[in-house]
């Protein structure tokens, strides 16, 4: 028998997979192209993974995303 995943579920894998697609391509313009890109694209990264995780303040997943946004925070401090 064929396991169904909820949609909600597959959503949020989803969008924290796209999250991580994000970070890795701020790495890659921070080495290849220009640090000051690539700092700011982090910051951008962090801001989006903030307000997504306030707006969905009741959901499970708000504490993943806060949880993905301490990368583009340590990078942009370091």
């Amino acid at each position: 028998m064929i396991k169904t995943i909820n949609i909600e579920a597959s959503a949020a894998i989803l969008r924290c997979l796209l999250y991580l697609l994000a970070i890795a391509d701020a790495e890659l313009v921070t080495f290849h192209v220009n640090e000051v890109w690539g700092v700011s694209f982090h910051l951008v990264i962090l801001f989006g993974l903030v307000v997504h995780s306030t707006v969905l303040e009741k959901d499970p997943i708000s504490r993943l995303l806060l949880a993905l946004g301490l990368v583009p925070f340590i990078r942009v401090v370091t």
